[in-house]
């Protein structure tokens, strides 16, 4: 928030993903770090946002590429799933299913969807492209996590 001067009345405020754990003045704008590890860079006079820099805030519980393509892989960790261009560093899609944890993440051998393992018991299949959910599965593995989903052709 921007405060007045005088009698610290709020000015303008700008809504983040997290709490603010930095801030970097540069020139008019503003760099502002949180702690969903996100990094805006924020317009001093507008106070319009963009996210610059993003990644997951918790550990990676697995890492996956699709079959025989190397351009891109997939991670998940607490509450998302994220797809990455492996040339650019550059996060894709980001998938958030809030107050659970994604524990396995796979892409099907086409390529066609991503299959994913959840805390809850469910496994959920998602669109590469758009993340789009496309199905669940419940009461597919014990609650207490599922640690591997097979993409193979044995199960």
């Amino acid at each position: 928030a921007l405060l007045s001067g005088q009698d610290l009345k709020k000015l303008k405020t700008v809504q983040l993903q997290g709490s603010v754990t930095s801030v970097v003045a540069h020139g008019e704008h503003y760099f502002v770090g949180t702690n969903k590890s996100n990094v805006y860079y924020v317009n001093a006079k507008t106070f319009k946002e963009e996210l610059r820099q993003t990644c997951h805030y918790e550990r990676i519980n697995d890492v996956t590429f699709p079959a025989g393509y190397a351009e891109v892989f997939v991670t998940c960790s607490t509450n998302d799933i994220r797809l990455w261009n492996c040339r650019t560093s550059q996060e894709l899609l980001w998938i958030h299913v809030a107050n659970l944890e994604c524990n396995t993440v796979r892409f099907t051998k086409d390529g066609k969807q991503i299959i994913s393992g959840w805390s809850d018991g469910k496994i959920r299949s998602f669109g590469p492209q758009t993340g789009k959910f496309l199905f669940s599965i419940n009461d597919a593995h014990k609650t207490s996590g599922m640690k591997r989903v097979s993409g193979n052709l044995t199960g």
